[in-house]
């Protein structure tokens, strides 16, 4: 057998997906929460660099991931990382690219880039990758200087008018920039002067993805003084490293896309996740303007990166991998074992191995008929399209509407003080947060608001605890107990209006604690979503919801009944979710229980009402499903 198999950062996991400020994000999940907790408590762990494109170290210096996680290879940090997965996109339709890949493809196009730094690991590589007449790059040393001006041997620019021709760039790159900008408008319109049409700005700022507007902190007067509309705040600088640079705003979503579209671009933020790639933290998120019209960027001969390799003249030593390393190198080691997997496989030896690769963290499975997971080259686009007419299933309009309608616009004047951005006190809710937003936070509240129950039990706990705690205050006799076996260090700590935290999985709680549950307490559930054999679903459905109490209020979460599952979430995030099938076939002719509440089943059927009741929802819609068992 002489199979050769290259090693691809397409094989490796990353979690990635558009922004849509109307619906929540799931790219950032508690996976990956209970992930990073396991990584921050012991401050490093190994995985892959997309600059130098081999195996590396990720350390971690602070708890804000964003602005941390180094990899060793590379002396790189997070956002550079989130950015070379951003220029792949632009390029390639896909995030998977090394800068080495990325920099073959712009020396063989003579593709022209401009980066706003003169330092830091991206900054290296591209010097060092790129031919030196598609490569440009600048700093910004103060007002004193005219833009193309050379300083100590850097060209200075200020992006607010800079010394390029139009259409100049294929390419710009900005880190981090742009909040320190007087006028970020004026500086957005000329790196669209000077991108040419079909060209790729990415680029990163601070971002509050679910903000109604960008947040002004500061600005000149007509005289060039500095105005602060909110306490100042300054951001490290690699050029004055002992003063810092004043922050004049915070982006958000929705201003971003409005005025580059206005400038004829497609823009596109990208949340990002990836414990492969060191890509981690909640707000992973890299943007994309992409000057119209929009061209193709074909894909250039592959470099040959990679030896050629066969199984035939390998000894392997199980036994002594780094010795194997050392002989043939990583990237062709990685090769071999592509290979050999699709030697196993062909050779029907799959499953006389499967308990030793599940061991290791692995599950390997054919694409069959058999297989859960299906082959998502034969789901037809008008699957996504249509929906169901849920036969045997009663949605109760009527009650839903009545909640709606009646009911919830009692507490508007608490849900709409709840504020978008983090408060002072860290144990409050707030709505710019990719977890649990939106309609779904604003139901839940008001569902505790209203029914006023005496327990709130909850499975699957962060954001939502947060919301049900402060309820449950104003209450004065609601008891919110949370069950999560992964809990971050803020659960585990505890708050107000949190009045326990069982530490295990679902399945492993007795079933007399949910017993306990009288007419009008609440059974938060929100679970791994997936019915599998001795899975957390199964528990709840099949054990738990038959046997609670009359009157006991259930909700759901990632419901998007009449429809079916999100197809990006099926087609670009790889989530194969079937929770939602259980809970339509156990409402089916379902006599005992009865829909109370559906967001996306309201937000489609109702959206002037969902509108009218919510007015300040980051979106209307979102994946709480709500049903009661009859009194």
């Amino acid at each position: 057998m002489t199979t050769t198999r290259n090693f691809k950062f397409s094989d490796i996991l990353i979690t990635w997906s558009p922004l849509d400020v109307n619906l929540p994000s799931t790219v950032y999940n508690d996976y990956a929460a209970g992930m990073e907790h396991e990584i921050l408590q012991s401050g490093k762990f190994v995985g892959l660099c997309n600059l130098s494109g081999t195996p590396t170290e990720f350390s971690i210096a602070h708890h804000n991931l964003r602005e941390t996680v180094v990899a060793t290879s590379s002396n790189s940090y997070n956002r550079q990382r989130q950015l070379v997965c951003a220029i792949s996109i632009g390029l390639f339709g896909h995030p998977y690219a090394t800068i080495e890949e990325i920099a073959a493809h712009i020396n063989f196009y003579n593709l022209k880039l401009f980066t706003a730094e003169a330092n830091a690991a991206l900054f290296l590589y591209l010097k060092r990758l790129l031919r030196p007449e598609l490569f440009y790059y600048s700093e910004y040393f103060g007002p004193e200087y005219q833009s193309g001006q050379m300083v100590n041997g850097v060209r200075h620019e200020d992006l607010q008018q800079t010394s390029f021709p139009d259409e100049t760039f294929d390419i710009v790159l900005t880190a981090e920039v742009f909040e320190h900008i007087p006028d970020a408008i004026k500086a957005e319109r000329e790196i669209i002067r000077i991108l040419k049409k079909g060209g790729i700005y990415c680029f990163t700022v601070p971002f509050a993805p679910y903000a109604e507007h960008d947040n002004i902190r500061a600005s000149l007067d007509s005289d060039g003084n500095i105005v602060h509309h909110a306490p100042p705040e300054y951001h490290g600088d690699p050029v004055r490293p002992e003063e810092g640079v004043l922050v004049y705003r915070v982006f958000s979503q929705r201003d971003m896309e409005q005025r580059f579209t206005a400038l004829d671009c497609e823009f596109v933020t990208y949340h990002l996740w990836s414990r492969m790639l060191g890509i981690l933290g909640a707000n992973a998120m890299v943007h994309v303007a992409s000057k119209l019209p929009k061209r193709s960027f074909a894909s250039a001969p592959a470099p040959a990166l990679y030896p050629d390799a066969s199984l035939s003249n390998v000894e392997a030593q199980v036994d002594s991998p780094n010795a194997l390393v050392e002989k043939y190198g990583e990237k062709w080691v990685a090769s071999y074992l592509s290979a050999l997997v699709e030697y196993f496989v062909s050779n029907q030896k799959l499953h006389d191995h499967f308990e030793y690769w599940q061991e290791r963290g692995f599950h390997i499975t054919l694409n069959h008929y058999y297989e859960p997971i299906p082959d998502t080259r034969t789901l037809s686009e008008s699957l996504w399209k249509r929906s169901s007419e849920l036969p045997g299933v009663d949605m109760n309009d009527v009650e839903q509407l009545r909640l709606l309608r009646e009911v919830f616009p009692a507490y508007a004047d608490e849900y709409n003080a709840i504020p978008h951005d983090p408060p002072s006190e860290p144990h409050l809710f707030y709505f710019n947060n990719p977890m649990f937003s939106g309609t779904d936070a604003l139901a839940l509240y008001c569902m505790i608001r209203h029914y006023k129950p005496q327990l709130v039990l909850e499975t699957g706990s962060g954001m939502s605890t947060r919301i049900s705690a402060q309820a449950a205050l104003l209450n004065g006799n609601t008891k919110v107990i949370a069950i999560e076996p992964y809990p971050n260090e803020f659960l585990q700590k505890g708050f107000p209006g949190l009045s326990s935290l069982i530490v295990k999985p679902i399945e492993a709680v007795d079933l007399s604690v949910f017993q306990k549950l009288q007419a009008g307490d609440i059974f938060f559930i929100d679970t791994t979503h997936v019915v599998k054999i001795g899975g957390d679903v199964n528990y709840l459905f099949l054990e738990v919801l038959p046997r609670l109490n009359k009157g006991v209020i259930v909700h759901i979460h990632d419901i998007f009944l009449p429809h079916e599952y999100r197809q990006d979430w099926v087609l670009n995030l790889h989530r194969f979710w079937t929770e939602q099938y259980l809970l339509q076939a156990f409402l089916i002719f379902n006599n005992e229980f009865e829909v109370i509440f559906g967001n996306t089943y309201l937000a489609n059927k109702y959206p002037a009402a969902m509108k009218k009741t919510f007015p300040n929802s980051p979106w209307w819609g979102g994946g709480s499903f709500w049903i009661r068992r009859k009194l």
